[in-house]
């Protein structure tokens, strides 16, 4: 068996001793290149079947363009096409910048509401009505302190991951 240093796929969950066989690592890569490209077809208007892209991706024979008018054929429009479905993969892959902004947008909201609640719990442990349970209305403003600080830690980091990314 080859050692760790030397595998070359990730190692299978059921058998870590084992990686994902040629075939699985080739399924994988059709289907991020079918949804890739079709999302590349809504959003760009590409003219070429999908297909035509996932052929050239894994170095099958075209049977999007059999007469050969959209030029999938020759050698060098298949680099390009599999080069060009290589790439749109990679978004997929590493989320997006478009993934992180949503995600950005979604931890803010969280914090604000986070902070919005914390602020109505401190408000309710100082009115005199709430006298008997002022005290774990304090505990839970005390745990949001923790949760926010933990979420603000967070934003942080996405928010430098992305600009280091773009």
């Amino acid at each position: 068996m080859l050692s760790q240093q030397w595998r070359c796929s990730p190692p299978h969950p059921e058998d870590p001793r084992f990686g994902y066989s040629a075939h699985t690592l080739r399924h994988l890569a059709a289907r991020l290149a079918y949804t890739a490209v079709r999302r590349g077809l809504a959003e760009d208007g590409l003219t070429l079947p999908p297909q035509a892209y996932l052929d050239s991706l894994l170095d099958h024979a075209s049977t999007a363009d059999r007469l050969g008018y959209l030029d999938t054929t020759s050698e060098t429009a298949r680099e390009m096409l599999g080069r060009d479905t290589a790439l749109a993969i990679w978004p997929l892959l590493r989320g997006g910048a478009e993934a992180y902004d949503r995600r950005i947008n979604r931890l803010e909201t969280t914090i604000a509401a986070l902070c919005r609640t914390r602020r109505r719990l401190l408000a309710a442990a100082s009115q005199p009505a709430a006298a008997a349970a002022s005290e774990r209305l304090a505990a839970a403003a005390r745990y949001l302190d923790v949760v926010i600080d933990d979420a603000q830690a967070a934003l942080a980091t996405m928010t430098r991951h992305v600009s280091e990314t773009r």
